[in-house]
Formats: structure tokens, C-alpha cells, sequence
């Protein structure tokens, strides 16, 4: 759902000049798969080695009876800089890609601070 939501929005993001970028951990054909699914145009980052999970610091320690860290749903906003501008922790999967595109809009329209 959440996918399929930004894929939605995917044309208004372009239009802020607001790319998407999808991670996750599974392997490179299932990420295939669900991209065709979902009819994605943006990006899936295949991270099943968790290096960007870990650097975002989004693992959990591993499930009773499992070996591996899951990572947790969060989204980070990252201004062209670099700098993560706005980070949600309790993502609702159905309502994410519009608050964030939303937080977008609003960070375009500030006024520059000056110093």
C-alpha cells in the first residue's frame, strides 16, 4: 500500500523536483517482482546487506528464534544538501506518502532564513 501510494503521488513529488527512493532487504529479483506489481517508477535500494538500515539506525534487534535484525518502517526527508530535513517514526503505510509530500510543499514554500 505504501508503494502504490507514493507511485500515485509519484508526478506531484516530480513536480517539486522531490525524488522517492524505496529500501529494502529483499533480494534483487523479489524487488523486480513487487516494482512490476506495483508498476513503480521510482527506485527500489536493495539493502539486504543492512548497511543503509544500520547508517539510518532502523534495526530491531532479530525476532525470538531469528538470527537477523528487521529494520522498521520509517521515512526520512533529505533536502539536496544531504541534511535530513524531517524523519517519521510511526509511518502509517496508507496516509505516509501524503504527509510527506504535504511537509514537502511546506519546506518549498519557507522563506530561506538568512544569517
Amino acid at each position: 500500500m505504501q508503494a502504490r501510494r507514493y507511485q500515485a503521488l509519484w508526478s506531484e513529488f516530480q513536480a517539486l523536483g522531490v525524488d522517492i527512493v524505496g529500501i529494502n532487504g529483499d533480494a534483487t529479483q523479489e524487488q523486480a517482482r513487487f516494482r512490476d506489481l506495483c508498476k513503480l517508477d521510482y527506485p527500489l535500494i536493495n539493502d539486504r546487506a543492512q548497511a543503509l538500515s544500520g547508517t539510518f539506525g532502523v534495526l530491531d534487534e532479530p525476532w525470538p528464534g531469528e538470527d537477523v535484525r528487521r529494520p522498521r518502517r520509517e521515512t526520512f526527508l533529505v533536502a539536496p544538501d544531504g541534511v535530513i530535513t524531517d524523519h517519521w517514526t510511526d509511518v502509517s503505510p496508507g496516509e505516509d506518502a501524503a504527509t510527506v509530500l504535504d511537509r514537502a510543499r511546506e519546506r518549498l514554500d519557507a522563506p530561506l532564513a538568512h544569517s
